[in-house]
């Protein structure tokens, strides 16, 4: 199973849905915690993310402490069905 790491915050109900889905898929998590606004403003100017993809949780794939973006809960459900389908498509 592969691993995540996640960037989001306590209230956000996308964050809880996405590490939901990574939770029920079986998948290692490493949950990292931005609860103010100020940390996320901060986090996201580093990172160069631009107005229109300032939302949460950030969803990257971790292989070898390389982080590669999937994006938000939608992308990550659509992600998870795909690596389903594979799996399905590699084992028939």
């Amino acid at each position: 199973m592969a691993n995540f790491r996640v960037y989001g915050f306590e209230t956000c109900p996308f964050c809880k849905r996405a590490l939901n889905m990574l939770l029920l898929d079986g998948a290692t998590i490493d949950y990292v915690k931005l609860p103010t606004l100020e940390e996320r403003t901060a986090w996201m100017d580093e990172r160069g993310f631009v107005d229109g993809d300032r939302t949460f949780p950030k969803v990257y794939l971790v292989d070898k402490e390389q982080e590669v973006l999937i994006g938000g809960s939608d992308a990550l459900e659509l992600y998870l069905h795909t690596q389903r389908a594979i799996d399905e498509q590699i084992a028939a």
